[in-house]
């Protein structure tokens, strides 16, 4: 991580330099030491050493990193954002793993990698982004080799706070209605009641694709004939780790109204071992 890099980060974040966390926001650009945590947890499942790593969207490529530094073959990303290629392409530019990164843009549909690609699929906070989320997943499946793993992870939506604006309740509404009414709270008398500042993080939520941890389990049970997934784990984490389990009110009470993300870790099994 050289200093073009660095100076890089600054100026993307110029805008919000006056910000009291500014270099807190910062850090999160830069820092890549977090991503080990989660590189011990995916190592439970599948050996990094030698793998083929997809990281979808793939911010500034600090996962990539964490991967690289534990031995990984290659890390390949993907991101939609020009801004975000520029900046994980520098993260790695005349440094160690020069040779053994790649970044890609891509329009958020169609992967451009051929079928059975990588050994690991990586994918944290990218889902509720994303226009299709069935179709986002089948992409991940596709490229992935038989064998291979996917980890997912994504924020609770049965936590009360919506984590990207921090605004309690307002991503339990359906999609459509909560579109609708951010679009009415963005319109006089409202929008004089609500700073800018929130107006702006609610904006950003418009057309978000929130599948809730059971809507997601079931879209990935449906995908399991298609590519014979089996399910490793799912449980929701931080700031306890609780298994997942199927309720039919998981609104009202308990551990998952908790925890702030949802995790599930998947492999892709090879049908042809057991013929």
């Amino acid at each position: 991580m050289g200093p073009d890099f660095k100076q890089a980060v600054h100026e993307h974040l110029e805008q919000y330099r006056d910000w009291s966390d500014y270099d807190q926001f910062v850090l999160t650009y830069l820092d890549h030491d977090r991503f080990h945590v989660l590189a011990e947890e995916i190592e439970k499942y599948i050996s990094l050493k030698n793998a083929t790593v997809l990281s979808s969207g793939c911010g500034t490529g600090g996962c990539m990193q964490a991967f690289l530094e534990r031995n990984a073959a290659r890390a390949v990303g993907v991101e939609v954002e020009e801004n975000f290629v520029r900046l994980a392409r520098l993260r790695f530019a005349d440094g160690t793993f020069e040779n053994k990164a790649q970044v890609d843009l891509y329009e958020g549909f169609d992967l451009p990698y051929e079928e059975s690609a990588f050994d690991l699929v990586f994918s944290m906070h990218v889902l509720e982004h994303t226009k299709d989320p069935q179709k986002y997943l089948h992409e991940i499946f596709r490229v992935l080799k038989p064998q291979g793993v996917l980890f997912l992870e994504l924020p609770n939506r049965y936590y009360k706070i919506e984590q990207h604006s921090r605004i309690p309740y307002i991503h339990f509404p359906p999609t459509e209605w909560r579109d609708k009414l951010i679009r009415r709270l963005q319109k006089k008398p409202f929008s004089s009641l609500i700073s800018p500042d929130t107006l702006f993080k609610i904006n950003g939520l418009i057309d978000f694709h929130f599948p809730s941890p059971t809507e997601l389990m079931d879209c990935l049970n449906g995908l399991k004939n298609e590519f014979s997934l089996k399910i490793e784990t799912a449980y929701y984490y931080y700031p306890k780790k609780t298994r997942y389990k199927r309720r039919r009110f998981p609104y009202v009470a308990g551990a998952q109204r908790k925890a702030l993300s949802f995790r599930v870790i998947v492999r892709k099994t090879d049908p042809s071992a057991n013929s």
